[in-house]
């Protein structure tokens, strides 16, 4: 073989290397940032879990805490519970001067009691509770005792939501789904 054959083999071979070099370069660049977008992913990911983790740690610290001010009531022989932060939510209630006059002790079950008729007890501790209170159901004469023992425990309600005259039902069914439209009934009741 004569020397300038030698010397293009060597450069074919020499540009094959290079090529196959370069290629697997860019190969391993390539798997390189699969592995570095998958990588990102996964921390992206992890750092996702470990946000929602700590909310829900809060969120369990907040309720452990109030666990520690849960407040038990045997109101006409009826048990309810709730926390003192339902209890204080509202300004100059009779709950208010209960919790904060440290006069008022538990019974030796630890539940206070109220000897009071429990019918509306759960509904205006969930509205201290929510804030809302859905009295639909109620009739004037419920309305009316649900009043009494609203004044009772001193927790304001707004006037309107009070009212003792029936509304209309087209007032109803215009508030609660103006596109719900209620069934038509024969005379017999039927649709």
């Amino acid at each position: 073989m004569s020397s300038s054959t030698t010397s293009s083999t060597d450069k074919i071979t020499v540009e094959i290397l290079r090529t196959s070099f370069s290629s697997a370069v860019s190969q391993v660049q390539q798997v390189s940032d699969n592995l570095n977008k998958k990588i990102e992913e996964r921390l992206h990911e992890l750092e996702h879990k470990e946000k929602k983790w700590k909310e829900l740690n809060e969120i369990m610290d907040k309720h452990a805490e109030k666990a520690k001010t849960k407040v038990v009531f045997d109101v006409g022989g009826k048990i309810f519970a709730t926390t003192k932060d339902t209890l204080l939510s509202q300004p100059d209630t009779f709950f208010t001067a209960m919790m904060r006059s440290g006069r008022w002790c538990p019974d030796a079950d630890g539940s206070y009691f109220i000897d009071r008729d429990p019918t509306y007890f759960g509904m205006i501790i969930n509205y201290l509770r929510t804030g809302r209170m859905n009295l639909t159901a109620l009739n004037e004469e419920h309305r009316k005792e649900l009043k009494a023992e609203l004044d009772y425990y001193q927790v304001e309600l707004p006037a309107q939501l009070l009212q003792t005259e029936r509304i209309p039902v087209k007032v109803v069914q215009e508030v609660i789904r103006p596109s719900f439209q209620f069934p038509q009934h024969d005379r017999r009741g039927f649709h």
